[in-house]
């Protein structure tokens, strides 16, 4: 009997995304203010979206993604953030969520 495929939980996906792009900005050496403005956000609206009280849109991740010079894939927690172990980990966290199907 094949298992049925494992679906992430959402809020697990939100907690990685914000842990992602705080550690993101702190990698680029960039302060709360700096990437706000940088991102076209507020800080207060920014700080939300790290401490997983907002969802976080493509179109943000996307921007995100160029401001802070990594892929989405590393705001995803897909890939690991570059230099930091909290990255690899992670990674191994949601590997298990975005594994291939089986028979695939």
């Amino acid at each position: 009997m094949m298992d049925a495929p494992l679906i992430p939980d959402p809020n697990d996906i939100r907690a990685v995304v914000a842990d992602q792009l705080r550690a993101a900005r702190k990698l680029r050496g960039l302060g709360l203010r700096q990437a706000a403005a940088r991102l076209g956000v507020s800080p207060s609206f920014l700080s939300q979206m790290e401490k997983e009280q907002r969802n976080v849109s493509l179109e943000f991740l996307f921007k995100a993604s160029s401001i802070y010079r990594v892929s989405v894939d590393v705001l995803l927690g897909r890939d690991p953030l570059p230099g930091s172990s909290k990255g690899q980990q992670l990674f191994d966290l949601l590997a298990r969520f975005f594994r291939p199907a089986e028979g695939t």
